[in-house]
C-alpha cells in the first residue's frame, strides 16, 4: 500500500503536467531568389515552415505572387 504522501505527489504531478511547447520554424530571405521562394513556398505548404522574413529589395519579381498563394 502507498502512503499518504506519496498518493499525494502522484495526484499533484498529475493535475500539473509540463505546458506544451511549439517551435517556429522560419525560413529566412523570402524573395530573394526564385530557387528561395520555391523552397519556403514547399516547405510551408508541406506544413514545415510557420514564418518567413521577407527581402523587399530580393531579385525574384515574382514574390508577390508567391505571397499571395500563402495563407
Amino acid at each position: 500500500m502507498k502512503s499518504t504522501s506519496a498518493l499525494s505527489l502522484e495526484k499533484i504531478s498529475s493535475e500539473h503536467s509540463a505546458p506544451q511547447r511549439f517551435a517556429i520554424v522560419n525560413g529566412d530571405d523570402f524573395g530573394f531568389s526564385t530557387g528561395v521562394n520555391q523552397a519556403i513556398f514547399k516547405a510551408h505548404t508541406d506544413g514545415v515552415l510557420t514564418s518567413t522574413s521577407l527581402m523587399v529589395t530580393g531579385g525574384d519579381g515574382r514574390t508577390r505572387r508567391y505571397a499571395d498563394n500563402l495563407p
